[in-house]
């Protein structure tokens, strides 16, 4: 039974006596009038053409969700919210993520680089003939003075000819992913350290995946 409120002379009916966009009192579909936005609620003011009959819908106002044109966010995000990833030495890889190569696919072993983007086997933007993801890794950054000898050493092996390492081209390479360990968290000293010398990325990769095949050993006898 809905409640009368006798100094105000109103029914109130609940959700649980009514149904929206439906007259209470015959069921008819009533005609509404310009919305309200309260303090907690939404008013829809109604008359029933029906019997005649003049009200109001009482909607609370409950956070339910944002919805964001896909288009209008930065391409760089893109690809982490739609999910693209693949998977690399460690574990899962994404856009923006921190990686170590190693020597199996670009010659440059145990170079840090960031993820700019991932093209999945199959898809359009996969124009190579590699067999697996590609992954475009960008590997310039604030190496120190023995790493970037060594950078140009190793494109002068690769190559037959000098280079120095202001002109080795290393800003959009494409790896394997399995050629590829997830540093991502790293904090600042050790990256700055792995970015000294080849010998210090090749220790810190070492322990990367020696602590990855104590944890799978740990995983085999719990």
């Amino acid at each position: 039974m809905p409640t009368y409120d006798k100094e105000c002379n109103e029914l109130t009916f609940t959700s649980a006596e009514s149904e929206p966009s439906c007259c209470p009192i015959c069921g008819a579909a009533p005609d509404y009038e310009a919305l309200e936005v309260l303090d907690d609620c939404v008013k829809y003011p109604w008359r029933c053409g029906e019997c005649g009959a003049e009200g109001s819908e009482y909607d609370n106002l409950v956070f339910d969700e944002h919805r964001i044109d896909f288009a209008t966010i930065p391409e760089e995000m893109q690809e982490e919210y739609a999910g693209i990833k693949t998977m690399c030495i460690n574990g899962w890889l994404r856009v923006g993520d921190l990686v170590l190569s190693t020597i199996d696919d670009c010659g440059l072993p145990c170079l840090p680089g960031v993820v700019t983007a991932i093209d999945l086997l199959g898809s359009p933007e996969h124009e190579t003939n590699n067999s697996a993801d590609d992954v475009h890794v960008d590997f310039t950054g604030d190496y120190g003075e023995r790493r970037k000898r060594e950078i140009a050493e190793v494109y002068t092996s690769l190559y037959g000819y000098d280079r120095p390492y202001e002109e080795v081209s290393h800003d959009d390479l494409i790896m394997d992913p399995a050629c590829l360990i997830n540093i991502t968290g790293i904090d600042d000293d050790k990256l700055h350290w792995i970015m000294e010398s080849e010998e210090n990325a090749i220790r810190y990769a070492y322990r990367v995946v020696r602590a990855m095949s104590a944890q799978r050993e740990n995983d085999v006898y719990e």
